[in-house]
């Protein structure tokens, strides 16, 4: 019974696939993020994961869970802010949904902005589209402000 358990979690395992869905950049870091799903045998979500690369080599590789409701998940944090966030209470880990993308605009005021992205299943495939149009990449373009310099993010440019 013991060995029947561990081949059952081996052959789960074994099932999983990563699918890379977004890559994000930035304008004040040459790091390039992969934002993707973890799936598994059903091809339903079981995770999320962000990618980092620094120069094309792959410096971390952080898991998040797939239940983002609430507060949601922090991909970007910097001096111990958060900076963006992935937040959904109407996503299906079968069927996709709605995605929040809350990002910070101004870290003096502590204001934010979002846009929404919806998280579409295509059979056993996975895409991620905004207003109709499938998207690859997301830039975040930096908020500045003389002498101070950067405080947050203007805007996404989603591609």
């Amino acid at each position: 019974m013991k060995y029947f358990i561990t081949l059952l979690l081996i052959s789960n395992l074994a099932f999983a696939v990563n699918k890379d869905l977004l890559t994000i950049t930035n304008e004040v870091e040459t790091d390039v993020m992969k934002l993707g799903v973890i799936l598994d045998d059903r091809h339903d979500i079981k995770s999320f994961y962000i990618k980092s690369f620094n120069k094309g080599k792959l410096v971390k590789q952080a898991p998040y869970s797939s239940d983002i409701s609430g507060h949601g998940a922090v991909v970007y944090k910097k001096s111990g802010r958060d900076v963006v966030r992935l937040v959904s209470n109407v996503l299906s880990n079968h069927n996709g949904g709605f995605i929040t993308v809350k990002y910070l605009y101004n870290a003096i005021t502590m204001k934010t902005r979002s846009k929404t992205v919806d998280l579409q299943r295509l059979g056993d495939d996975w895409q991620v589209v905004k207003d109709g149009k499938v998207l690859k990449k997301l830039h975040f373009q930096s908020n500045k402000k003389a002498i101070i310099g950067v405080i947050g993010v203007k805007d996404i440019q989603m591609y």
